[in-house]
């Protein structure tokens, strides 16, 4: 049996140029990945197979970064998603994936990137989800996800993700208030969270909330809600200067 790509441990592997590429190392099926020897990189680009992801991939424990963009793997996510220790990475954008996040999501402690965004997610967005604590960066746009907002989980979302900068749940089927954890901060002198928020194209209603940190608040850089039934004014707390805020979008509500 020829060898995959998988058995150069520790490298990317990553086949933007289709399948012929898989086949020139002998990797002809995508259950094969699971021959792969502990990668800490996989990258998986524009290839044309369709199916599920073989679970045997999670259970690659020196994992740090898993790219899956733009092919034709779908499916609901295997709940073996939790299970790589040291995942900091997580990019599956442009595929064919749907059901609900798994909450086992939850569980990647060291995750920093996710981006899920450009699927077929039609659920409720996880409470679990609040508990990547080390999250930086939240992309689950362009999907179809709602319409409950998992307002308990995230009432201290700044506690549980004190590193978090962007926020995008663009496009998709979100309604109710806006949590106000999304506008708080329990350490207002060390990190402004979350520098981006954008919420457009849902159907939000209500009020912008009102920070109870008052001037002390961290100013967002941007805010982009369009695209919602929102109404009333932008609270003085979020806004603070003109140079704080870059970039506010409010359109069509």
């Amino acid at each position: 049996m020829p060898k995959g790509p998988g058995h150069c441990k520790n490298r990317v592997v990553d086949e933007t140029h289709g399948p012929d590429v898989c086949c020139k190392h002998g990797w002809h099926d995508p259950k094969e990945i699971g021959w792969l020897t502990n990668p800490e990189m996989l990258g998986l680009r524009r290839i044309g197979f369709t199916c599920t992801i073989p679970a045997q991939l999670f259970q690659c424990v020196n994992l740090l970064s898993l790219d899956i963009v733009c092919t034709q793997l779908g499916g609901s996510l295997s709940t073996e998603i939790g299970w790589p220790p040291n995942l900091m990475f997580l990019w599956m954008f442009g595929d064919c994936f749907h059901g609900s996040h798994p909450s086992e999501l939850g569980q990647l402690s060291q995750l920093a990137w996710l981006s899920l965004r450009q699927n077929q997610f039609d659920q409720n967005i996880p409470s679990e989800s609040g508990l990547v604590v080390a999250l930086e960066e939240l992309s689950l746009s362009d999907n179809a996800l709602g319409p409950a907002f998992p307002q308990e989980s995230w009432t201290s979302t700044s506690n549980q993700w004190p590193k978090i900068r962007q926020i995008n749940l663009s496009a998709n089927q979100l309604s109710g208030t806006l949590p106000p954890s999304l506008f708080e901060h329990h350490n207002a002198s060390t990190m402004p969270v979350p520098q981006s928020l954008t919420l457009s194209q849902n159907d939000f209603t209500g009020t912008i909330p009102e920070s109870t940190q008052g001037k002390n608040m961290p100013k967002l850089q941007v805010l982009d809600v369009p695209h919602n039934v929102l109404a009333g004014t932008i609270p003085a707390s979020l806004c603070g200067t003109l140079d704080d805020l870059q970039q506010v979008m409010l359109q069509d509500n």
